[in-house]
Parts: C-alpha cells; sequence; structure tokens
C-alpha cells in the first residue's frame, strides 16, 4: 500500500501517511494526494487505490448528530526536516511534488546505501578462506537489490552479514596460518 502527501485544510503539504489511514486526518474525496510513481498531484477520487477509503457521499449523509463531533483529528506523522508548504511567490505550490529533506531521498531511503563490502568479501575469498568468502560475496550482491527496491533494514542487514563473513573468514584464515607456521617449526616439516 503506498504512502500519500495531502494537502490538509490549511494549505500545507502534509504527509506521508497510509493510504487507509487518510480519512482520519481529515482528507476528503476532493483532497489533493500525491505518492511516488504519480506524475502530478490528483484528488483522492481520481487515485483507484483510494476510491475504497471513500465511498461517495449521499445527500442525507451528515444530518443528524453523530455523537463524534468533539474527537480531536489524529497529527499526521512527522516529516522531519521536511518544510512546510507556505503560500508564498517563493515556496513550492501545493500541487507540485514533495519537498524531501537533506540526507533523504525521495523513495524515503535514509541517505544513501550501506557500504557492501564486496571488496573485503573477494579479499577473504581470494587470501584467506573459499567458503566463507563466498558467503560474504551472495551477501554483498544483496546489499543493493534490496536498496533499490526499498527494503532499507534487509540492506542493511546484508551489508552487516557480508562484513561478519568476510572477517570471521579473514580470522579463520589467520588462525590457520598461524597454526601451520606454529606446526612446521616445533615439528620440522
Amino acid at each position: 500500500m503506498n504512502r500519500y502527501y495531502f494537502i490538509d485544510q490549511n494549505g500545507r503539504q502534509t504527509g506521508p501517511v497510509e493510504a487507509n489511514e487518510l480519512p482520519k486526518y481529515g482528507v476528503k474525496r476532493n483532497t489533493m494526494v500525491w505518492c511516488q510513481g504519480m506524475a502530478d498531484w490528483q484528488p483522492v477520487f481520481a487515485v483507484a487505490e483510494l476510491v475504497p477509503f471513500f465511498p461517495p457521499v449521499s445527500p442525507q449523509a451528515g444530518l443528524g448528530n453523530t455523537g463524534n463531533q468533539f474527537q480531536s483529528t489524529p497529527q499526521p506523522p512527522s516529516m522531519g526536516n521536511v518544510p512546510p508548504y507556505t503560500n508564498s511567490a517563493n515556496s513550492q505550490s501545493p500541487y507540485s511534488r514533495p519537498i524531501y529533506a537533506p540526507g533523504y531521498q525521495e523513495n524515503g531511503a535514509p541517505g544513501n546505501p550501506p557500504n557492501n563490502y564486496l571488496w573485503l568479501s573477494i579479499l577473504t575469498t581470494l587470501l584467506c578462506c573459499l567458503p566463507l568468502g563466498i558467503v560474504g560475496i551472495i551477501y554483498s550482491t544483496q546489499v543493493m537489490s534490496k536498496w533499490n527496491s526499498g527494503d532499507f533494514a534487509g540492506a542493511e542487514a546484508s551489508a552487516r552479514n557480508a562484513k561478519t563473513w568476510s572477517l570471521v573468514g579473514i580470522g579463520l584464515g589467520l588462525a590457520t596460518s598461524v597454526l601451520y607456521g606454529i606446526s612446521l617449526v616445533f615439528l620440522g616439516y
């Protein structure tokens, strides 16, 4: 399910919010929304994914006391350092794409992708421990594919695994070399 930005009652860009939670924030069928992949802002009723959450309103709807007119509207999630939309000549139009905070990419990725430690995995494979180096290479190659698909936590985990397997391989390779050297000295081979 996509996360949408919307223009609130005060004309400010707000979000992102899960599609099914938009009604909780006072979003109506004619509210302008945008998410990654959309070319431009559109009203809710024009976005097929959102239509099920905003059924058409009948003329009789809203008559009488519903008993919940005093409930507060939930606050949208924090947008971090994203500047709010202001209605001035030098500001971003409310119908343009959202502004992202420095260090954040359009797809919500935090900063740059993690180091994949491919160089360390290859070094481990060539010089120390072939099996553990290969495992490190496998994890190293998963980092960018997970990052590009939006699985940022998975990319971080693959990077950590690549580093761990490579360092363990180097450690085992060094330990084996030291033991071999000691056996040569003491056993005279």
